[in-house]
């Protein structure tokens, strides 16, 4: 965001459909932007990145962190569809269902409604990880390293080093171990979320879909085992059979 301030550069974030058929279009005449997509997809990458010479930079997370962080933020945010009555719920509101819940129920439940997504985020690293004009990054090291890690992003972009290090600068308002959050309710105490991890992993499949999650992504360690995709289908089947959800399309 601020790179395209300074720059002068088209900026979209793919919240609405013109805003995603804009980035697409900006990629096939390969005009200079930035699209910024929260929920990448491989079809996105399929469809945007054909391009050897399309930069990307793929931003992943822990995926018991981002489960564990979007029930935390569920129970209290602010959009409509959390406040939307569901049928699935007996017309309850997910924040309803999830504060009638106990957290050893909720928490694991909130990773099952997430299923997709992290599979998602797998998927895309596994089509760009060989990439040449591809950048991992992890959410984890901004918070360790704010400095180097925005940096690199800026290196791989091939910014000037005296203009890089201007932007990076010029961002450090974003970095939290500097400045407060501007929203506290994305930021908890690390007590509460050390429990929450732990009610989680004691569901054996949820616990099994976080170990070969991390184990793709990189999180296990280097002697952790990747699952087959078999591994993953079978699992996926045996998760679906544990619900009746409407809302969970994916099963």
């Amino acid at each position: 965001r601020v790179a395209c301030k300074y720059l002068g550069v088209p900026r979209l974030k793919e919240a609405h459909a013109t805003n995603r058929t804009q980035c697409t279009s900006y990629f096939k005449d390969k005009l200079p932007n930035v699209c910024i997509v929260e929920h990448v997809s491989a079809r996105d990458v399929r469809t945007w990145v054909r391009h050897p010479a399309v930069p990307f930079i793929h931003a992943v997370r822990d995926p018991l962190e981002m489960c564990i962080s979007a029930y935390q933020y569920h129970l209290t945010g602010a959009e409509p569809w959390l406040t939307q009555p569901l049928r699935d719920l007996n017309g309850s509101t997910l924040q309803q269902y999830y504060t009638a819940l106990r957290p050893d129920q909720a928490a694991p439940f909130e990773c099952k409604r997430m299923m997709f997504e992290l599979i998602e985020t797998t998927l895309v690293y596994n089509a760009t990880r060989k990439r040449t004009k591809t950048l991992t990054v992890r959410l984890e090291d901004f918070a360790s390293n704010y400095d180097s890690t925005t940096r690199r992003m800026f290196d791989f972009l091939g910014t000037k080093d005296f203009f890089a290090e201007y932007l990076v600068n010029a961002t450090r308002e974003y970095d939290l171990s500097r400045e407060a959050a501007a929203d506290p309710r994305h930021v908890s105490s690390r007590y509460e979320k050390d429990r929450l991890r732990m009610l989680v992993m004691r569901d054996p499949l949820i616990s099994l879909l976080m170990t070969y999650l991390r184990a793709i992504l990189g999180y296990g360690g280097i002697a952790q085992h990747e699952p087959t995709s078999g591994e993953l289908c079978q699992l996926v089947q045996d998760i679906c059979a544990t619900t009746n959800f409407g809302f969970m399309h994916w099963c």
